[in-house]
């Protein structure tokens, strides 16, 4: 076999055509396939902030704010490319991002914040529960994958909503793979990762 056949052959094996993004790439982006069609772009803001782009369809999404990669800052909606300043949910904790607990098998962590939305300041009542890791594929790419259940309600409110996050910490990210109510289970199958081009 000519060496350039060779190489040929090895660019079409999975994982070899490029490698699987690293917490660097981070700085331009990561962009994650849902089996659905869907997909999600995270990019890091600051140290302790991850921007997280759930796209419906071109410019249709959801952008969260995310502390070290899991607790939500704010909530935005975006409609044509732009962003919805109505649709807009901003929380605030009692540490700073960046001091909130990072993800350990087995431990958690129980704390209120304050949300503030269009109609007005609310407190809610969040609990998240770390689970034990595991390794978990998105194609020809692995990574380690703590699950984290995130339950919430609004203070003086009965109605709880829960959320399975899987957080990868060779990323310091996480994103939705279920979320259930009292008349939804919406779950979500991550299927491909990529690093974004600058």
């Amino acid at each position: 076999m000519s060496r350039i056949a060779h190489i040929a052959c090895l660019l079409a094996l999975p994982g070899t055509a490029m490698a699987c993004p690293t917490s660097a790439d981070l700085d331009t982006g990561v962009r994650f396939e849902l089996a659905s069609g869907e997909w999600e772009t995270f990019r890091r803001i600051s140290d302790a902030v991850i921007e997280a782009t759930f796209y419906y369809e071109p410019g249709e999404a959801t952008q969260v704010s995310l502390s070290q990669g899991i607790y939500i800052l704010s909530i935005i909606e975006v409609e044509s490319n732009a962003l919805v300043p109505s649709t807009r949910e901003t929380f605030t904790y009692p540490l700073r991002p960046g001091e909130m607990p990072d993800p350990a098998g087995g431990g958690g962590w129980n704390v209120e914040a304050t949300l503030l939305s269009s109609g007005g300041l609310d407190r809610e009542v969040q609990s998240y529960t770390f689970g034990t890791s595991r390794r978990q594929g998105y194609g020809a790419c692995f990574y380690e994958m703590i699950p984290i259940t995130y339950r919430y309600r609004l203070e003086g409110e009965e109605e709880t909503g829960t959320d399975e996050l899987h957080y990868l910490p060779e990323l310091g990210i996480s994103y939705l793979a279920a979320s259930r109510g009292n008349d939804y289970d919406d779950r979500y199958d991550y299927v491909s990762i990529k690093a974004l081009k600058p």
